[in-house]
């Protein structure tokens, strides 16, 4: 079961009725929910670094051990954007290019549990702001919740649904939001999950686009891809990552690279 950024917060605020014990949460919703992207499209908020790359820093007193975190954990200045991994989704000028940084680096201190990483990344903040994120990155270590990265065919499916989108449905007026939103459903259907939203024009979009039933279950909806696929008929898009209008992804930083295959 995949939830979307709404269910998380709405179960971490105890708002939430139904269990996310268990369940997953696709990297773009952990970078929303523990506020890595920013405002500007090329930046975000901070960086949270790779921990293989800790294994590479000389050994020294209060440095790092035995693939640990010591006093860097401590440290009062960010992590530099060159320690995480990223995402370069261009769209050619009819769309801001977004970079999305920390895709697999999110998705390993989760699913790891690298909480001094974490703790590390995020020192720098106010205390009140740091104590909110490590606050909910425990909340989905305690839960259980595991992080899908996204892949290289799932930023191209998300072109292919950018596009159809478009020529029935609104954007959002900011336009990372709707971008966010194909992602988590493109990396879902790409894997036959579930996803649970409350999303309502992303499910109509879903209805329509895939021809599936949409389960209602107040106040969200389920979304389900098991045995669904896009078929050759409807993803036109090359495997090196472009579409016909040129769109183009590039992946870059790739720390571990077993996580392409998340």
């Amino acid at each position: 079961m995949v939830f979307d950024t709404q269910i998380i917060s709405y179960a971490m605020k105890g708002s939430w009725s139904g269990s996310v014990e268990g369940g997953s949460i696709i990297s773009i919703v952990a970078n929303e929910f523990l506020e890595v992207q920013g405002d500007q499209p090329a930046q975000a908020n901070y960086y949270v670094p790779n921990p293989s790359r800790f294994r590479h820093i000389a050994m020294a007193p209060g440095r790092v051990l035995g693939g640990s975190l010591a006093s860097t954990s401590k440290r009062s200045h960010p992590f530099r954007r060159h320690w995480t991994d990223s995402i370069i989704m261009d769209f050619k000028n009819q769309h801001p290019t977004l970079v999305e940084y920390g895709n697999f680096a999110v998705s390993l201190v989760i699913n790891e549990k690298h909480t001094p990483v974490y703790s590390a990344a995020v020192n720098f903040l106010p205390k009140p702001q740091k104590k909110k994120l490590v606050d909910r990155f425990k909340f989905l270590l305690d839960h259980e919740i595991s992080c899908i990265p996204i892949r290289e065919d799932d930023v191209v499916t998300a072109f292919e649904l950018l596009d159809s989108f478009k020529q029935s449905h609104n954007l959002k007026s900011n336009f990372r939001n709707s971008w966010n939103d194909l992602l988590i459903l493109a990396a879902t259907v790409n894997r036959g999950e579930i996803l649970d939203t409350e999303d309502n024009e992303l499910s109509r979009f879903v209805a329509q686009y895939f021809g599936i039933n949409v389960e209602e279950h107040m106040p969200f909806v389920r979304l389900s891809f098991s045995g669904e696929s896009l078929g050759k008929d409807r993803c036109k898009s090359s495997s090196k990552g472009y579409v016909n209008n040129g769109w183009a992804v590039r992946f870059r930083n790739l720390g571990n690279s077993a996580y392409r295959g998340g």
